[in-house]
């Protein structure tokens, strides 16, 4: 899961669809939530869509600044990871 402090907003809200199988058609509503912010746990996990069943695409460590880009819904963040989108789980988000 992420945990994060010291949120941060950012400048630029991004666009809030996200197309999670990159074939042109936005699959998934992302309410935008642009700030960034630090992980704050261990090891933060990070999935090509908004739920733990689907694939791991890596891990974050703490401390490492993360890029929020939006909301997915109550427990899921969309930030930036490797130049695309990806989802991490939320534990706290302190500004």
């Amino acid at each position: 899961m992420l945990a994060i402090d010291r949120a941060r907003p950012s400048a630029k809200t991004p666009d809030p669809n996200v197309d999670l199988d990159r074939d042109g058609t936005n699959d998934l509503y992302v309410e935008p939530r642009a700030q960034t912010a630090k992980v704050d746990v261990p090891s933060a996990d990070v999935y090509e869509k908004p739920d733990s069943a689907a694939k791991k695409l890596g891990a974050l460590p703490k401390g490492a600044d993360v890029r929020i880009i939006g909301k997915a819904n109550t427990s899921w963040l969309a930030i930036e990871y490797n130049s695309g989108t990806a989802f991490a789980q939320v534990i706290d988000i302190a500004s």
